[in-house]
């Protein structure tokens, strides 16, 4: 990575290399992991946009977070799962193959700088 630095190892900075070499950083590797674990065991279907409010649907274009009364619900497969889906809305198809979708994933993680909120 740093083969045609020339200078100072300690003012080389890491984070625009990742971009060019294609590469996850390591709290984004958990998001790429949980979209593989979601297109393998169709999660997409179970978890799909459900509102009560029929009359008005394109107001809310999101799913619904479930509710959380502590910061450790935020660690809930559920709660995860349906924050990633909300985010990937719109950049990845679910009917894809697992090579192209995996692909995809990384694409959109990687430009869009998504990355573990705690």
């Amino acid at each position: 990575m740093y083969a045609d630095y020339h200078g100072n190892i300690q003012d080389f900075h890491c984070e625009p290399h990742y971009e060019i070499h294609n590469m996850l950083k390591a709290d984004q590797v958990y998001y790429f992991t949980l979209a593989k674990f979601i297109h393998k065991n169709k999660l997409y279907v179970e978890f799909s946009k459900t509102r009560d409010d029929k009359a008005y649907s394109f107001r809310h274009t999101k799913r619904p977070m479930p509710r959380i009364r502590t910061n450790y619900g935020m660690q809930k497969l559920n709660y995860q799962i349906t924050g990633l889906l909300n985010t990937l809305e719109g950049e990845c198809n679910y009917s894809d193959s697992f090579l192209k979708y995996k692909t995809n994933v990384k694409r959109v993680l990687i430009s869009k700088n998504i990355a573990f909120k705690n």
